[in-house]
């Protein structure tokens, strides 16, 4: 028998606000190059994955290289995003402090780098607040496999019986259903598009955290 019980977080949009920040990444990058951005561009953004506009915001905007020559580009954005501004989504903290009161183990499952998380981490006094780390990035896991659910519940040495999964994308609620394992969604307003979907998938869905201790 596999001991303890795990809750297993998703990091960006989860527990932090900064998924906007990923989402509109390119937008930000195009500012600071002196253009003047649509506003109905941001919204597109904040409904899609940043790579989908990446050559279309290259010819409307002007640009002629790519806006990022590799994703350590991108993660030196996110690196001082996440040293000096990341902030909890309201009433994240609390919620895993009430878990851990309760005798829960607490892990994270990102895709972000592992790095990153530390970072970002440190900033909000949250270091010691979980038992492991875990990145998909460095391991080179997808969340669009359900394989990377059941690689991750292995290296935490539990089952699907003895955890949940806290998400807030709906192609990772999907794979981790498939993976046979119980999902809670938290509300994220990059994927208010995908509510409905999102709620039919999960096992259970709240606005803030705390809602599912009630």
């Amino acid at each position: 028998m596999k001991q303890g019980f795990w809750a297993i977080f998703d990091f960006d949009g989860t527990l932090v606000d900064s998924q906007w920040v990923w989402q509109t990444m390119l937008l930000r990058v195009l500012a600071e190059r002196g253009h003047e951005i649509d506003e109905a561009d941001v919204e597109r953004c904040l409904d899609r994955d940043w790579l989908s506009f990446h050559e279309e915001f290259l010819e409307k905007y002007g640009e002629t290289k790519p806006l990022f020559s590799h994703y350590r580009d991108l993660h030196a954005y996110m690196e001082i995003f996440y040293r000096d501004r990341v902030l909890w989504k309201p009433g994240a903290r609390e919620y895993l402090e009430y878990l851990k009161e309760k005798g829960v183990r607490l892990a994270l499952y990102s895709t972000t780098p592992e790095y990153l998380l530390r970072t970002a981490l440190g900033r909000l006094e949250a270091t010691d607040l979980f038992d492991v780390l875990i990145s998909g990035e460095d391991r080179g896991w997808s969340k669009k496999d359900p394989q990377s659910f059941r690689k991750c519940m292995d290296l935490l040495g539990t089952d699907a019986e003895h955890c949940v999964m806290y998400e807030d994308s709906l192609y990772s609620i999907r794979s981790a259903k498939e993976a046979g394992m119980t999902v809670y969604a938290v509300q994220e307003r990059c994927f208010r598009h995908n509510r409905e979907k999102i709620c039919a998938l999960a096992d259970r869905f709240a606005v803030h955290l705390t809602d599912f201790a009630e």
